[in-house]
């Protein structure tokens, strides 16, 4: 789910960007990351149970670690949106996503329940999640928050 956030946001502003709204592209990236980790944040607080599950038995205080990762995915959301932090917090968010790597291939090893029931629908999400969609968000915020040289 939260990638269909991020790719239609980002749609709808490319569909902007059109219609000469003046946007560059990597900005567009960055409303477009920064609309799906606030939507994520905020599922931290009201499905807290699921997410909770992607923590491995060996960590304690499970519901206080999901809740400091929503607190974190909503302020790197907001700090993607200013000019001033926007680069600075691209490098900490793509530390992040390699930070919590590890609880996604603890749920795929043990199947646990994706937020949503997207797992019904596509068969084999967990392991599509380790391989294919974390480092599509590393590569993301990468090519959303550097100074790409022409």
């Amino acid at each position: 789910m939260a990638t269909l956030v991020l790719l239609l946001c980002f749609l709808v502003l490319c569909v902007l960007k059109q219609l000469k709204v003046p946007v560059s592209y990597q900005k567009i990236g960055r409303i477009s990351m920064s609309a799906m980790l606030v939507f994520i944040g905020f599922s931290h607080f009201f499905i807290p149970e699921n997410l909770m599950e992607m923590i491995p038995p060996a960590f304690p205080f499970t519901l206080p670690i999901v809740y400091i990762t929503g607190i974190l995915e909503l302020l790197f959301g907001i700090l993607l949106l200013f000019d001033k932090t926007y680069k600075m917090t691209g490098k900490i968010l793509m530390v992040y996503f390699i930070l919590i790597w590890p609880a996604n291939i603890y749920n795929a090893i043990n199947a646990g329940d994706i937020p949503g029931g997207v797992e019904q629908y596509v068969p084999y999400y967990h392991w599509i999640r380790v391989i294919l969609i974390q480092p599509f968000f590393i590569l993301w915020v990468l090519l959303s928050t550097t100074l790409i040289k022409k």
